[in-house]
């Protein structure tokens, strides 16, 4: 008899699946300098879908995308979108018309650091 179990590799991110980040993964993103916001989305990988309101946010979790995300105006007035994926993570601001994507790919989200200089751009005031 076979029994399946699917196991992360190493090489493999942890958001390449819907479950709960490893505890050291989450400690690492939990004490780093990131903005909140950034924390809440890790917090809510492999939750249950649906959403979940926060501070001012409204995240939308989806399994069947592997996605957590939210949209929200910043207190520059400027449209954002935040999302945590399979591919990794991705802030999206519209501003004066144009357009600026911010991303960090799955491989890199441990390097908290990479992501804590957005945190101007995910105020809400």
């Amino acid at each position: 008899m076979q029994r399946a179990v699917h196991e992360v590799s190493r090489s493999e991110p942890p958001v390449a699946i819907w479950m709960a980040l490893p505890a050291l993964y989450s400690m690492n993103i939990a004490g780093s300098l990131a903005h909140p916001a950034i924390k809440k989305l890790f917090e809510l990988w492999g939750s249950s879908d649906g959403e979940v309101a926060w501070r001012g946010y409204t995240f939308t979790v989806d399994s069947g995308d592997l996605s957590v995300s939210t949209e929200f105006s910043n207190g520059d007035r400027d449209w954002c979108s935040l999302s945590l994926t399979g591919d990794g993570l991705a802030l999206s601001i519209t501003s004066n018309g144009e357009q600026s994507l911010l991303t960090v790919p799955a491989d890199r989200l441990d390097q908290a650091e990479l992501f804590e200089d957005w945190f101007p751009h995910i105020q809400l005031h």
